[in-house]
């Protein structure tokens, strides 16, 4: 089946790319079930789509597929993730599976990016992967009357908003003198509870 499928890339620029894969960024390989696409492509920063294409078939067939990963921007495997950030937002679309479908119908995945930039001082790292969520819906494409083959869709819309997360590492210097100040506070404090408590009972005797 993978002679009759393509991964074709479209954008609001006039990007239209055929049938994009190669031996080394992204491959499209033969399985005893069907033909699975793995690897990386390049989209850019604005409005467009990805979609899985069959070329020269009929239209009343199904495009049961799962989806086992898709994440855009730098990879976070063994990244540090800070407080509160999930690693499920970079890869929403994990594990989906559509093997129950209609015959002919088209797959429309919408998909809404947050660009997240990652900060460590201590590694001198950045990294910009893409948080996303996505809604999903089916239908029956026409042209002219006619039904057209399925197709599955990706549409990616890149949100105007960047989260930034900063994670800052304190010298051994500065957590020395911190720690000095407070306890130099402390001193200082029970020593005028010490004073004020002495002046009392002095008064008393007086």
């Amino acid at each position: 089946p993978c002679q009759h499928l393509s991964l074709d890339i479209q954008d609001s620029k006039g990007r239209y790319e055929l049938d994009e894969h190669d031996q080394k960024r992204f491959i499209k390989e033969e399985t005893n079930t069907g033909c699975r696409f793995y690897g990386s492509i390049y989209v850019r920063e604005m409005s467009g789509n990805f979609h899985i294409t069959p070329r020269k078939v009929e239209s009343n067939y199904t495009l049961n597929h799962i989806i086992h990963d898709l994440r855009f921007g730098d990879p976070i495997e063994n990244v540090t993730l800070p407080e509160g950030v999930l690693e499920e937002s970079f890869g929403t679309l994990r594990d989906i599976e559509m093997e129950r479908d209609a015959l002919g119908r088209t797959h429309d995945y919408f998909v809404k990016l947050v660009k997240t930039e990652l900060y460590d001082d201590s590694e001198e790292s950045h990294l910009n992967p893409y948080q996303y969520t996505y809604t999903h819906r089916t239908f029956v494409g026409h042209h002219k009357g006619k039904p057209t083959p399925p197709r599955i869709y990706f549409r990616v819309e890149f949100s105007p908003l960047t989260m930034r997360y900063k994670r800052k590492h304190q010298s051994l210097w500065v957590f020395v003198t911190r720690h000095l100040a407070l306890l130099g506070g402390v001193f200082t404090f029970t020593q005028l509870i010490y004073s004020t408590i002495n002046t009392v009972k002095n008064h008393k005797f007086n």
